[in-house]
């Protein structure tokens, strides 16, 4: 039978895939899973159903591979009339209930919400979410949920970790904080306030009212400095790169 009670919040929970149609006569329905690999979604004896304002629990009773997706029977649907009531509803796991990943590990709700600025410093927008192409995996970076963004355009760039170097913000450290526990979390700092700003004026590439919100922004970043784990100066790199090395205790 299906359960409603001791269900937490959506907030706790991730989405692993979505229950798209039946399958057959049976109760049976098609799944469509956003774990890698698609099987995984099968490890988990007990899934929790989003239907609208709903959750409610629902053992996994059997699962398997069928064509290019999956189907799955789960408890108390046992016909078709039963199946086309619970299609559309997303499948979610409690956080807590996530299996615990290598120190370089994450997993995708825990990149959501994160700004992304290129090197140049241009706001793009923050991570509505993300898929998987079968290449790589893709951040969806939705301008208009940032206010300062360089447009309200939404993009689809690869994420490709060895290949691109990510720098997290403020806010982003403190994203990783709440989900990673063991993470640890190291602040750059500049030698000096007149020195950042010089170096920031000095770049010529943003204008006045770019400049002094990168300022205020900073000065925000270098109050929270006392949150790290540990904090490294940004005299030059290879004063800095042998710091970082010290800190993570990589020498």
């Amino acid at each position: 039978m299906s359960e409603h009670a001791d269900v937490q919040p959506a907030d706790d929970h991730v989405v692993l895939g979505k229950l798209t149609s039946p399958y057959g006569v049976k109760g049976w329905l098609k799944v469509y899973s956003y774990t890698g690999p698609m099987e995984g979604i099968l490890d988990y004896p007990e899934w929790v159903l989003r239907l609208g304002d709903r959750l409610e629990r629902r053992r996994l009773l059997q699962g398997r591979r069928h064509g290019k997706g999956l189907v799955a029977h789960l408890e108390g649907s046992d016909t078709r009339e039963a199946a086309e009531a619970l299609a559309g509803a997303e499948i979610l796991l409690a956080k807590a209930e996530l299996p615990a990943l290598e120190d370089d590990g994450f997993y995708w709700y825990q990149l959501e919400g994160l700004r992304v600025v290129t090197r140049e410093g241009s706001v793009l927008g923050r991570v509505d979410h993300l898929f998987e192409t079968g290449a790589n995996d893709v951040l969806v970076v939705k301008g208009g949920l940032e206010a300062d963004a360089i447009d309200a355009r939404e993009r689809l760039l690869p994420f490709l970790p060895e290949e691109v170097i990510l720098e997290v913000d403020l806010e982003g450290a403190r994203q990783v904080r709440n989900h990673v526990s063991d993470a640890k979390i190291i602040f750059v700092a500049p030698p000096s306030w007149e020195e950042l700003e010089r170096r920031l004026r000095g770049r010529g590439t943003e204008g006045a009212e770019e400049q002094e919100r990168r300022l205020r922004t900073a000065r925000t970043e270098l109050e929270a400095a006392g949150e790290f784990d540990a904090q490294v100066t940004n005299t030059d790199v290879n004063s800095t790169v042998a710091q970082l090395a010290a800190a993570m205790g990589l020498n």
